[in-house]
């Protein structure tokens, strides 16, 4: 039993050792992750109304090379935070990162698609289509405008999320 133990407790310590190395050898542009503040416009034939929430997103690589990067992201954001009905949106999609001044400042486009939900437990499907330029300042980048067009099943009229994060990259 106690050669079973310490075989077990080596190869443990080989592939723990080994995890870290490769870990070294990472690209620190593995994930993203950023908060934001962000400026719904809803539109109809009489009046636009105005109303702030959160965004929140999570990128992952699946691939890349010097000009551009491929990933899979993930967002989450809140309408009106003030407001008495409050709505979810879950999403997930495509993004590509194009580098247009060295690896310093890229756009960016991305497709999410996923749920909007209230506290009333109704879930329509939505889409959102966007872009926007996000400035890197070593393992920090800053995403200084994103405008997004959502588009809610059941709803007549586009959503337009125009967003502001800062996040880090790993």
């Amino acid at each position: 039993m106690k050669t079973l133990i310490r075989i077990a407790s080596f190869t443990t310590l080989i592939l723990l050792f080994s995890i870290v190395a490769m870990a070294q050898d990472k690209e620190r542009n593995t994930a993203q992750i950023s908060v934001g503040l962000g400026n719904n416009q809803y539109s109809n034939l009489f009046s636009t109304e105005y109303e702030q929430g959160l965004v929140a997103r999570l990128s992952l690589k699946m691939t890349a090379n010097e000009r551009a990067r491929l990933a899979l992201a993930f967002q989450y954001d809140r309408n009106c935070l003030g407001c008495d009905f409050k709505q979810d949106t879950y999403a997930f999609g495509p993004e590509l990162d194009v580098n247009v001044i060295g690896k310093r400042v890229a756009l960016f486009g991305h497709a999410l698609f996923g749920l909007q939900t209230s506290y009333n437990h109704d879930r329509v499907f939505s889409r959102t289509y966007g872009g926007g330029v996000k400035v890197f300042l070593g393992n920090v980048f800053f995403v200084p405008g994103e405008i997004n067009y959502r588009r809610v099943e059941g709803s007549p009229e586009t959503v337009q999320l125009f967003v502001v994060r800062v996040g880090g990259r790993f």
